[in-house]
């Protein structure tokens, strides 16, 4: 939230709802290139997709208070990512894709973007 003379601003639009409905557009992508089989090249468009997750997400990693936990994202997206490009054979690729996307789902749900969970004991009829 900005402040301006004291006063609370709020955007007309909810970003952060936005930003999830991109980022589920994006898994839906994935799903797509992965299932289709007339779709070539999937580990590279697998891998452009996720590049295009983790830009949603690493500015909100970037906003996290913990510096130690903004690093780790930062440098393991970027590991994974050089292993990626590096990796020539495609089982081994797509398999680092993989780890690399459920490494990005992590990052959503510890960043707020995730899905919310219940404990049972709530109803749940707002």
């Amino acid at each position: 939230m900005d402040y301006k003379d004291g006063k609370e601003e709020k955007s007309k639009y909810n970003e952060a709802s936005l930003q999830i409905l991109r980022i589920h557009d994006l898994d839906l992508k994935i799903e797509n290139v992965l299932h289709n089989p007339e779709i070539y090249n999937k580990t590279k468009r697998y891998h452009y997709l996720l590049d295009s997750i983790w830009r949603e997400l690493s500015a909100d990693v970037g906003k996290r208070p913990d510096k130690k936990y903004k690093r780790y994202c930062i440098l393991k997206n970027s590991l994974l990512r050089a292993k990626c490009l590096r990796e020539h054979n495609e089982s081994k690729k797509y398999l680092l894709l993989d780890e690399r996307h459920i490494f990005l789902k992590s990052v959503q749900e510890k960043v707020g973007k995730g899905g919310v969970y219940s404990d049972g004991r709530e109803d749940n009829f707002d």
